[in-house]
């Protein structure tokens, strides 16, 4: 029998690949510094001309779901990731680095394929502009979510960005092997949401967003957005400011009780405060205890340079 999953998370396979870069590089390319871009958007030309400018970078793995599943397994929990990679050399290192992190990772392997990538291109100033591929990390079927693996599990952690790409079947097989249990959905700044969003949104259980996807979200005039203010628990993060706590519509401020006046790096702090809130959740800790389980991964990861705790 297998062992008891805390966390199941199912999202973006992503490789980050990290490049120290002149402001040379990002003005020949066209990019936005600070900003995220999609290699996709590149002629071909350029495509190949990036890759070859950015040889010999440092690999870590990323995507905000592998992220937020290392400081569940970091706090004791155990945790489970879903994701599509290809047969490649990064998919091989992202699968690697899933097994360093005690990540119990259950692979949709497309071989001959591109896994994702993450391009970090770090300029003197230390801004961090990105390009990403997406590569296969986007492709999900049925066959990938057996009610048998659900049967083992207490919370369901769900990156919102991937749902466009679930077809109708997918999606609906989903939901019915994830019924019973908790759901955590993190909102998405890369694309709109659309009524499809909402109407998984209301099956779902607690929603975590930063404040402006928060604010991006209540604003729209979508059948189920008043419904999800009520019936909900949502989780904004609000930088140093703390976290804005609102259960089934009633709001407190609840704010960060160390700060830290010069991070290392804000890289991973909201995956890891994530991280931290659902290992809680996932141990039927009082949302209050949860939330400062995420402030304990988030002072951590503020303190070191890379997303993943040490």
């Amino acid at each position: 029998m297998e062992k008891h999953i805390d966390v199941l998370g199912i999202g973006l396979a992503f490789t980050d690949l990290y490049k120290h870069v002149s402001f040379d590089i990002i003005h020949f390319f066209g990019l936005n510094s600070g900003h995220v871009h999609c290699l996709h958007s590149f002629s071909t030309e350029k495509q190949i001309q990036f890759k070859e400018a950015m040889r010999d970078c440092e690999f870590s793995s990323g995507g905000a779901i592998s992220n937020s599943l290392a400081s569940v397994a970091y706090l004791g929990g155990v945790s489970k990731f879903i994701g599509t990679i290809s047969d490649d050399l990064i998919g091989h290192f992202f699968k690697d680095e899933q097994h360093k992190y005690n990540i119990n990772f259950q692979p949709n392997i497309l071989p001959n394929q591109a896994s994702a990538s993450c391009y970090i291109l770090i300029t003197p100033d230390g801004e961090r502009t990105m390009v990403s591929d997406l590569g296969v990390s986007t492709v999900f079927h049925s066959a990938n979510f057996p009610l048998s693996l659900f049967k083992q599990t207490s919370v369901l952690f769900f990156e919102g960005e991937i749902l466009p790409f679930f077809d109708n079947t997918t999606l609906q097989t989903l939901i019915q092997n994830t019924s019973h249990l908790k759901i955590v959905y993190t909102l998405h700044s890369h694309r709109d949401i659309t009524q499809r969003d909402v109407d998984f949104m209301n099956l779902c259980d607690v929603i975590i967003g930063n404040e402006n996807e928060v604010n991006y979200l209540n604003s729209l005039p979508l059948p189920g957005i008043k419904k999800l203010q009520s019936d909900k628990i949502f989780i904004t993060t609000q930088g140093s400011k703390g976290i804005l706590l609102s259960d089934h519509g009633q709001t407190e401020l609840i704010p960060v009780p160390d700060k830290i006046d010069t991070p290392v790096s804000t890289l991973g702090a909201g995956d890891a405060f994530a991280g931290g809130f659902i290992y809680g959740y996932s141990q039927n800790m009082k949302l209050r205890e949860s939330i400062y389980k995420g402030f304990e991964m988030a002072h951590q990861i503020l303190q070191q340079p890379h997303a993943k705790p040490n």
